[in-house]
């Protein structure tokens, strides 16, 4: 989907609402916490937080921070009682053409890392990313009066009993159970259906209307669209999960139809979908991938993303026919499939009616 669509705006406001939204805060953390105060520059001269850092996937703002090194502590830090900031026992002080950064030990190491990265110059958004994403604080844990709709669903029946009644007192209505894992499956759904785009699920006006539903929501919300990616992303791993058991136990054969797909922002995919009957004898048909394609158009580029689809749900020894449309690059993706998978390309490659009757049409009329 396409993260730059242009939108609609409401001519007008109406008068029971505020003209505009209140404003939030970018970069206050949650009073009375470490995250509400900006460090000087001593206390983010930390020691390095040790782990393997994978220098090639330093991402900041969508680009890739190629050159990026560890930044040494400063002198008047090594040596010395001054105090240095906690985050850096959570993360590695990096520097990129001038500019400080802090990486996150947890997302990086786990291949989060779109969501790893932030600007050091305060400890504000480190702080808030440890609390807000692993329940760290700077005790090394959660502080209940701290917590979030997360958390909050794993606390005592009396802790969110005085929430909710705190809520009652200002005249919100809120279930009396809230489930992390639906609201956000529910989240991503409304993001996928409607086609709403990464910026709009993460705007302000956004923000604004379902944070005065409550605490628990205005808590939840994302505030940057790369936690909207990263949210669609885990919701993907966690259904891909679903659609690998059913491959796994398909009483037929996994038959492939694949093609190239452009989005509106110019990136090139490849749509590979899978046709099979299941363990309950019904025929499916299911997205398996969806790789962005990088290069030309040819098959034998295009084998490697189909290949890594096939290897990632260990379908090999399972490939049934290929049904393709009549562009020469898919012979040629085939013939490059046969090296890895042994199959008669002449036989398992398929046509559907419509690309058969246009290669008769043209046998009739050019001869050829």
């Amino acid at each position: 989907m396409s993260s730059s669509r242009t939108t609609s705006h409401m001519s007008s406001t109406p008068q029971s609402l505020p003209s505009r939204p209140p404003p939030i805060p970018a970069d206050d953390g949650f009073e009375g916490t470490p995250a509400s105060r900006e460090a000087t520059t001593d206390e983010t001269d930390a020691s390095p937080c040790e782990f393997e850092i994978d220098w090639e996937n330093i991402w900041h703002g969508g680009k890739r921070l190629m050159g990026a090194k560890r930044r040494p502590r400063h002198r008047r830090v090594i040596g010395t009682k001054i105090k240095e900031s906690w985050i850096y026992r959570h993360g590695a002080n990096l520097e990129h053409h001038g500019v400080r950064y802090w990486l996150c030990r947890i997302c990086h190491v786990k291949k989060s890392y779109s969501t790893a990265l932030y600007v050091s110059s305060g400890t504000s958004h480190a702080a808030r990313h440890l609390l807000r994403q692993h329940q760290i604080t700077e005790a090394g844990e959660s502080d209940p009066s701290l917590a979030t709709p997360f958390t909050l669903a794993a606390t005592s029946g009396s802790s969110l009993s005085r929430l909710l009644s705190r809520q009652a007192s200002l005249g919100l209505q809120l279930a009396s159970h809230f489930d992390e894992g639906t609201w956000k499956a529910r989240f991503v759904d409304w993001i996928i259906v409607e086609d709403v785009t990464f910026r709009q699920a993460s705007s302000e006006r956004l923000r604004w209307l379902i944070a005065n539903g409550g605490e628990l929501a205005s808590q939840l919300l994302p505030e940057h669209h790369t936690t909207v990616c990263s949210w669609i992303r885990q919701t993907f791993e966690s259904r891909r999960q679903i659609i690998a058991n059913l491959v796994k136990n398909a009483t037929s054969s996994v038959h492939l139809s694949f093609d190239l797909w452009t989005a509106s922002n110019g990136c090139n995919c490849v749509g590979i979908v899978g046709h099979f009957v299941d363990s309950n004898g019904e025929k499916r048909d299911v997205l398996l991938g969806l790789p962005r394609l990088v290069g030309p158009h040819s098959g034998e580029n295009i084998a490697p993303y189909v290949k890594g689809v096939i290897d990632q749900y260990e379908m090999g020894s399972k490939l049934g026919y290929f049904m393709l449309d009549n562009a020469e690059s898919n012979d040629t993706c085939l013939e490059a499939l046969a090296r890895w998978f042994p199959m008669d390309v002449g036989r398992r490659r398929l046509r559907c009616i419509g690309h058969i009757i246009n290669l008769v049409v043209r046998a009739v009329i050019f001869g050829s």
